[in-house]
């Protein structure tokens, strides 16, 4: 059984875009003009792909929360401290 994988359009065009460079229908500067990337950039997507598929371009960041989220207690905490401070806030 094959696993389901989520893209984002953008991904599904990088897809499109290593594979016709895979059969050589484009050399490497211009897939990096087509998707506004590097050359070094293709190279590095072109081996993800050529490793692990479409898998291999799919951002490793989907579903995690961002760094710059603090945590609900830090938040509550804030909340809380401004209401009582700064009640006309």
């Amino acid at each position: 059984m094959k696993d389901i994988i989520i893209m984002s359009n953008r991904e599904l065009h990088r897809v499109e875009i290593l594979q016709k460079l895979i059969d050589k229908q484009l050399i490497e500067p211009e897939a990096a003009e087509q998707l506004s990337l590097s050359v070094r950039q293709i190279r590095r997507l072109k081996k993800a792909y050529k490793a692990n598929g479409a898998k291999g371009v799919v951002s490793k960041k989907r579903g995690k929360p961002s760094n710059h989220k603090y945590p609900d207690a830090v938040k509550k905490l804030s909340l809380a401290y401004i209401q009582e401070y700064y009640i006309d806030f």
